[in-house]
């Protein structure tokens, strides 16, 4: 629960900088049953390229940020 919650609130937060700039921002959810797996996933917009170095997402927010994406 603690996962699902930090990425609606990491969406949001990104959400709500671009609706400040462009006036517009949608967040899409996906839930999905496959092969007896619960996949869960959030696409919002950003106003900053993503970095993804090792096939891991970079934290703009520091070191110890980001670790919830490993779980």
């Amino acid at each position: 629960m603690i996962l699902l919650s930090n990425l609606l609130d990491n969406a949001i937060r990104e959400s709500e900088k671009v609706l400040k700039n462009t006036g517009k921002a949608v967040i899409h959810l996906k839930l999905e049953c496959e092969d007896h797996k619960l996949i869960f996933a959030v696409r919002n917009p950003v106003t900053e390229k993503v970095e993804i170095e090792n096939d891991t997402i970079k934290s703009k927010r520091g070191d110890h940020h980001g670790i919830g994406l490993l779980n």
